[in-house]
């Protein structure tokens, strides 16, 4: 959304001050005192108990004073207080009255259709869209439509600015009503919302909470509907699940309350509108994670005929799957070579020996105090390419 002009503003009798470059007092303001500004933001009831000149710009407030190093919290989710070479304060008007304004926002948003809270590092403000246009007809019609929803708010309950502005986006034009509030005394709060809506604020909270409470019994009633569904979708899981579990085991399948995920673990599952899903779990070259893929079938008998593409497997995070059947519950072990051997492995200048199974003691023990290091990755036991690491070799794979 492109702003392009404002069309209509109240102008209300608060003056803005004029820039000041030099800081305006030498009072050194405690460390308490800024870090209560910057966790909570400032109320401009609290801004007179400061003793210290405070500037009011159209973007920001100015407190002069010896302020000490800001930390930047952000009390409102962003940086909107920051610090002047001076050593003098400036706040972003979003982080001034910021409760106040919530609550002015959120009471209006909730009370009056189509107003919306209009929030981000620059602007805190309430703002309302009108129909796009295209002709000077229709947007006479939607300006004095717009006009109406702004042109009765009492402006000198508040700083700040109320008015319509033009727009447009990528495909057509429109206006939008905004207010947006700089500084608010608690007092006006509540005035300012009834004249926003018209009405008192009795009736207006009375709203609210009739809209609340049918709207909380709508999601509770989809919430009961959903659940229902739910249950029916397990029940009928639990019947296909019983007449299917004959079969499976017949058919050599174990059931698994909880099996850890391994490389090339294949298996059946159950979900909850009780379909059988066929699951395969691999772990791609160069992957971290284990990596799934899977599809819904009849019949054990189809599990033959599924194929996987490597664009169907999804990488997963859990490491356990639970009520898995399948027919090879342990990871197989990797295999090692029939018979001792020795590579040279040219690429990295180094020796390879690889055993048909785990060597004795005596020979481990010979590995290892001649320098020789075990890869798990490989399965080998390696060392450099030297002539007296390849005549170890030869002795130690003869043995």
């Amino acid at each position: 959304m492109n702003k392009i002009e404002t069309l209509f503003n109240i102008d209300g009798s608060f003056k803005f001050d004029t820039r000041k470059v030099l800081n305006r007092s030498n009072k050194v303001i405690d460390k308490t005192i800024l870090d209560e500004i910057e966790q909570q933001g400032v109320t401009c009831e609290h801004l007179e108990t400061l003793g210290v000149p405070v500037f009011y710009y159209q973007s920001q407030i100015t407190l002069h004073g010896l302020f000490p190093e800001l930390s930047y919290i952000q009390p409102t989710g962003y940086k909107s207080i920051f610090q002047n070479q001076n050593k003098s304060i400036g706040v972003k008007y979003i982080a001034v009255d910021y409760l106040k304004k919530k609550l002015i926002y959120e009471t209006i948003r909730d009370y009056l259709p189509g107003w919306y809270i209009l929030k981000n590092s620059g602007e805190y403000s309430l703002i309302s869209f009108s129909k796009s246009f295209t002709d000077k007809e229709n947007y006479k019609a939607e300006l004095a439509n717009m006009k109406a929803k702004v042109e009765h708010i009492d402006k000198s309950l508040f700083s700040g600015s109320v008015g319509v502005y033009l727009a447009r986006d990528m495909f057509s034009y429109f206006l939008v009503a905004y207010i947006a509030i700089g500084t608010i005394k608690q007092e006006n709060v509540i005035k300012l919302i009834e004249s926003v809506c018209k009405k008192p604020i009795a009736e207006i909270n009375e709203s609210i909470r009739l809209k609340n409470e049918q709207e909380q019994a709508k999601r509770d009633e989809e919430n009961r509907k959903w659940q229902a569904k739910r249950d029916e979708q397990k029940r009928q899981a639990e019947i296909y699940i019983s007449k299917m579990t004959p079969e499976l085991i017949a058919a050599g399948y174990i059931k698994n309350e909880r099996l850890k995920i391994f490389d090339g673990l294949t298996g059946l599952i159950f979900n909850d509108n009780g379909k059988l899903i066929f699951r395969k779990y691999i772990k791609p070259k160069g992957k971290r994670l284990i990596h799934k893929a899977e599809q819904v079938i009849n019949d054990i008998s189809e599990i033959e005929s599924v194929k996987f593409s490597e664009y169907d497997y999804r990488k997963i995070h859990s490491e356990y799957v639970s009520n898995f059947w399948t027919i090879q519950a342990k990871q197989p072990a990797k295999q090692f070579d029939i018979k001792p051997g020795i590579k040279i492995n040219e690429k990295l200048n180094g020796i390879e020996i690889r055993f048909p199974s785990k060597p004795d003691i005596s020979i481990l023990e010979k590995l290892k105090s001649a320098g020789w290091r075990w890869s798990s990755f490989n399965l080998c036991w390696y060392n450099r390419n030297t002539p007296d690491n390849l005549k170890f070799a030869n002795l130690i794979t003869q043995i």
